[in-house]
């Protein structure tokens, strides 16, 4: 009885070789966040990054950082319609979004 092994070679090396692996940062804050009360809504608007390269969108959160209300993949969005009780005052964060989901920091906005 013979046996015959097959051996492994190592994956080649060298440029070209290898997939490329990128770093994507978390995006940078929206800027000049203000709130406007309105009927049964709170409107809150914001301006772009100051470097938005890779910036997929925004997200909305409402009293909590974990508590999402809006998302948007809209990179030219600058406001959110939020719908509130009546004579209601909240904390709304907004932060900006990669694509791979990453958040920016988020930025606090009463409204």
């Amino acid at each position: 009885m013979s046996m015959s092994f097959q051996s492994i070679q190592p994956p080649p090396q060298g440029p070209g070789t290898h997939p490329k692996v990128q770093f994507r940062p978390k995006p940078d804050v929206p800027r000049s966040l203000r709130s406007q009360s309105g009927s049964l809504e709170i409107l809150i608007f914001w301006n772009a990054p100051e470097d938005n390269r890779g910036l997929a969108g925004f997200r909305v959160s409402q009293t909590t950082e974990t508590n999402m209300v809006y998302e948007t993949a809209d990179v030219r969005a600058r406001s959110a319609k939020i719908k509130v009780p009546a004579n209601t005052t909240d904390v709304f964060f907004i932060c900006a979004i990669n694509e791979l989901k990453r958040e920016s920091a988020k930025v606090p906005v009463i409204g």
